[in-house]
């Protein structure tokens, strides 16, 4: 399989990956918060996911009154400024103000201004900007076709880039995010070999990092791969591999004890002595 076929598949995976990390996250109150709170709290998660687009609007307007209270919701604020409607998208934005400011100004400097500074801001929260994971995700996805094209114009070089900036504060801010997981291996299939590499150096934080396998062996197996990811793959593959997996993946590492490349028959050496 090609990587432009892979990638056929893979980018449909990828915007999945999104819409998959939206939903499957539910933030729980905090213990303290008393019960008729913690009632309210989930009342209102139950409105913004509802089909009436009034509802939706009252039920973000409500939850940013909550101000501080609603500090563990500011994930789910955040998915409402990707809704399709654009009053549900304001009043989302208005209640992540009312109890975020800092996150609520990275938050609308990504998805209106699409601000690249804004995005390592991001990155650089560690895990405390895990909420803001939907709306980088969403970011990510609308760059795809213009950064895996070869072409290399200014538009698409700065696709490239902002991608590549994308993907590591992802992995920075919500590592254990299933969407998260899944955009970065997908990406591992990209047909640019810069984009490819940036996944590359973005799985070993990944808690699903062991369903990179087969696209990290793809990797470490091309000859028309850079040397430096090759090796990369290479690396990476016994951290990879589980006991149902390490056959497999020693029996294809052993086809590349022959390679022309001298340090990638050394690596691939390393590799199966390190797979148990």
């Amino acid at each position: 399989m090609t990587h432009q076929s892979i990638w056929l598949l893979g980018s449909a995976l990828l915007v999945a990956a999104f819409f998959g990390s939206v939903s499957e996250r539910h933030v729980m109150a905090e213990d303290d918060l008393p019960p008729e709170t913690k009632a309210l709290i989930a009342k209102l998660r139950d409105d913004m996911k509802s089909k009436t687009v009034a509802t939706r609007v009252t039920a973000y307007k409500s939850m940013g009154e909550l101000g501080e209270k609603a500090k563990t919701q500011r994930r789910a604020l955040c998915e409402g400024l990707l809704d399709a409607n654009a009053m549900v998208r304001a009043a989302a934005a208005d209640a992540l103000k009312k109890v975020d400011v800092p996150l609520h100004k990275l938050a609308l400097g990504i998805i209106i201004d699409r601000d690249r500074k804004d995005v390592v801001a991001a990155g650089k929260l560690g895990t405390e900007g895990e909420p803001l994971a939907p709306i980088i995700l969403a970011y990510t996805a609308s760059l795809i076709p213009l950064a895996s094209s070869p072409k290399l114009a200014s538009e698409n070089e700065n696709a490239r880039d902002t991608v590549q900036l994308c993907v590591h504060a992802l992995v920075s801010i919500a590592p254990q995010d299933t969407g998260v997981n899944q955009a970065i291996i997908t990406l591992l299939a990209n047909p640019s070999p810069v984009l490819r590499r940036a996944a590359l150096d973005c799985v070993p934080p990944l808690k699903n990092k062991k369903l990179a396998l087969k696209n990290v062996l793809a990797i470490a197996g091309a000859t028309g791969e850079m040397l430096r990811d090759r090796l990369r793959a290479v690396e990476l593959i016994p951290t990879l591999v589980d006991e149902n997996t390490g056959p497999m993946a020693k029996k294809a590492l052993e086809t590349l004890r022959f390679d022309k490349e001298e340090k990638v028959r050394e690596a691939v050496v390393k590799a199966i002595d390190n797979i148990r």
